[in-house]
């Protein structure tokens, strides 16, 4: 069992004295479930009895986690011990897990917790473990500053509009799930009127988001209109210019038959035949992008005519084996 620590509180708001206990050890290892609660700040959460405001207590903690040889221990600094109390309070946090954990799963490093100066350092530490990085975590930070932030004026229509057009690119999945893990954090620690707040933002947030996307549709469309509407003289240019290279393919067809390099029997279908294969390469369905480099362009254009003009060239032209 995870041990505890009776700890006297004064509710902040009606001023009432009570007794609760808090968590001094998190194991993951014996009790996964509490790693989540500590790194979103809903862990040793209690409720006053008289008013039902609910609070933080900031505890002494000891933090382990086997799978990654992890122990850490955070002292508050509004305790002011000295050395020697930090020492045998430290000592005893590591006695009360060592004595949940089997004789043969104790290691060297239980002897060698790392202190954490604050909280938000000891999560840190546990994230970095994850291989969340410093960057990582200060995108999170900005992502829940940011949900304070539109909390704080969720009953102010101009500067909560204000706040979602400066910052309209940050709503993203990682965004929506910041905010669905506070709602859920506070509705869980008693903080409901905060997670009502919070389901009211995200409601707003995604009515707001969905409002664009469907503009978005609706632009998306009028493109469509704007392009089926000049589709036909592009039509015609591109006819017209496939036209006037099959002309001068014939040309050169023409050339090849009286000199006696190609046979062929139909020059005009021959060229436009050419001229469609080419053009293959080049559909005016896509972006620059999607049609690839320019250097691979041209080596598939010559690749193309070289099986074409092969197959027209005459076979009294042809070298014997080749």
């Amino acid at each position: 069992m995870t041990p505890t620590l009776p700890i006297q509180i004064t509710c902040p708001k009606c001023g009432a004295r009570y007794a609760a206990q808090v968590l001094s050890v998190v194991d993951v290892g014996q009790e996964p479930q509490l790693k989540p609660l500590l790194l979103r700040g809903a862990l040793n959460t209690v409720l006053c009895p008289q008013c039902g405001t609910p609070g933080r207590v900031s505890a002494p903690l000891l933090y382990h986690d086997p799978q990654k040889e992890l122990l850490l221990v955070y002292l508050p600094p509004e305790l002011n011990l000295p050395m020697a109390e930090r020492e045998k309070l430290t000592g005893n946090l590591v006695s009360a897990l060592m004595s949940t954990v089997p004789t043969e799963q104790r290691k060297g490093y239980f002897l060698n917790p790392r202190p954490a100066l604050t909280m938000q350092s000891l999560v840190d530490e546990i994230l970095e473990a994850d291989g969340i990085t410093k960057e990582m975590r200060a995108e999170q930070r900005a992502r829940s500053q940011l949900l304070q932030d539109m909390v704080r004026v969720l009953d102010d229509e101009a500067q909560l509009t204000a706040l979602i057009e400066q910052n309209k690119a940050r709503f993203d999945y990682p965004f929506f799930a910041t905010l669905t893990a506070a709602a859920e954090g506070s509705a869980a620690s008693g903080q409901e009127q905060l997670a009502e707040r919070l389901l009211k933002l995200r409601e707003l947030l995604i009515r707001r988001v969905m409002g664009g996307f469907d503009g978005a549709q609706q632009f998306v469309q009028s493109l469509d209109e704007l392009f089926a509407s000049v589709r036909p003289s592009l039509l015609a240019r591109r006819e017209r210019y496939q036209a006037n290279m099959a002309a001068i393919i014939a040309e050169v067809l023409r050339d090849g038959c009286a000199n006696g390099v190609f046979e062929v029997h139909d020059i005009v279908r021959a060229s436009h035949a050419i001229v469609l294969a080419i053009h293959s390469l080049l559909p005016y369905s896509l972006s620059v992008e999607q049609l690839g480099r320019r250097d691979e362009i041209e080596a598939k254009a010559r690749a193309i005519s070289d099986i074409l003009l092969n197959g027209l060239r005459s076979r009294s032209t042809e070298v014997p084996g080749a």
